[in-house]
């Protein structure tokens, strides 16, 4: 049984072996890479002191 690909499929095919031809050898995913975690921590520190701010105010 053979498999008829469609065009679209081809041209898909193509386009990742021209991908992975030209990716580069050595990535460096700490350029990119965001540390969520600490913005996190950041976010909920602001929030709690946001919280103790209005409490005391009342």
């Amino acid at each position: 049984m053979t498999v008829v690909k469609s065009d679209a499929m081809l041209q898909h095919e193509k386009w990742i072996a021209e991908v992975v031809a030209h990716r580069p050898k050595r990535s460096n995913n700490s350029v990119m890479h965001v540390e969520w975690s600490k913005y996190l921590l950041a976010a909920a520190a602001i929030v709690v002191v946001v919280i103790a701010a209005v409490s005391i105010m009342k």
